[in-house]
């Protein structure tokens, strides 16, 4: 009981020297707080000693210790998608969007990249109704906040696109990707990676609709860019060579298909190792094919 009466007299101390330290906005200034003081800072802000005490906290001046340990730890999640461990980063993923949205609002930058994430690895998880929620409520604070053609718009645009697209919202998915491409395209160059990730999702628009050599045509141009700008062995060449394959096998061109499943089974066995889901999907479109050659 005294331990917890000396900790809350040093969190009042503090208060006291915040207050001393107000912008003239009248909000109260944390910079000074940090290491120790700001994990006691935060610790105690909202215990029972200080329920008393009218305190006035604006949420988006979270300590720098706090929203540095956001920042790693949104990292770690996002290597877990990575990875491959799709469940853990969802979990992750939600438990960091709810702690920036209570510490900085849901228009900060930071909370609006969590909300994204989680997206993502909703949708890596299957869970694509979620994902295209999530999409959806991202996509409006980014158009709102930063405007319509700002990088973070054009991802969450992409997202959305791809997440429908997983959906079989085939229409819906396509309007997307044609909204965006020509703003891709102006803002950020024909050769960007989310310029080619568009394309990416118009070519698998295509395929949706049957039309398999359109596919075809417009993944090869996609692969060409990619292994001239990122180098034969990223991981974008291997998922442009993977859609290749299946749009080869859909036009039962099963020898050519063979060759481009190898080659991504391979670059993402050594990329990824033999674990990771993305290895397996092409372990698998290349063992049906070999299956389809052998009738």
């Amino acid at each position: 009981m005294k331990v917890n009466f000396l900790r809350a007299l040093r969190v009042l101390l503090l208060v006291v020297l915040l207050s001393r330290g107000r912008r003239a906005s009248g909000k109260m200034d944390t910079s000074m707080i940090e290491g120790r003081e700001a994990n006691l800072f935060m610790q105690y802000l909202s215990s029972k000693y200080l329920s008393g005490f009218p305190l006035v906290w604006d949420r988006r001046a979270a300590t720098v210790a706090t929203l540095k340990a956001l920042s790693e730890r949104s990292a770690r999640a996002d290597k877990l998608i990575s990875d491959g461990k799709y469940a853990e980063a969802e979990k992750e993923h939600r438990a960091i969007l709810e702690m920036r949205l209570r510490l900085l609002g849901k228009d900060n930058t930071d909370t609006m990249e969590s909300r994204s994430s989680l997206s993502v690895a909703l949708s890596e998880n299957g869970k694509h109704a979620e994902a295209v929620k999530e999409d959806r409520t991202v996509l409006a604070d980014c158009v709102r906040v930063l405007g319509p053609e700002h990088y973070a718009t054009l991802t969450a645009r992409l997202n959305l696109g791809s997440d429908l697209l997983s959906q079989n919202k085939c229409a819906e998915a396509e309007k997307e990707f044609r909204a965006v491409l020509p703003i891709c395209e102006r803002v950020q160059g024909p050769e960007h990676s989310e310029t080619l990730r568009c394309r990416n999702g118009m070519a698998n628009v295509l395929f949706g609709q049957h039309h398999y050599a359109e596919a075809e045509k417009e993944h090869r141009a996609v692969l060409a860019i990619r292994e001239r700008v990122l180098g034969k062995q990223h991981l974008d060449v291997f998922q442009s060579c993977y859609n290749v394959a299946v749009s080869l096998e859909a036009q039962k061109r099963l020898r050519e298909a063979l060759e481009f499943a190898q080659r991504a089974e391979n670059g993402r066995s050594k990329a990824l190792g033999a674990d990771h889901p993305d290895f397996k999907f092409a372990r698998q479109v290349r063992e049906r094919i070999e299956a389809k050659l052998l009738k």
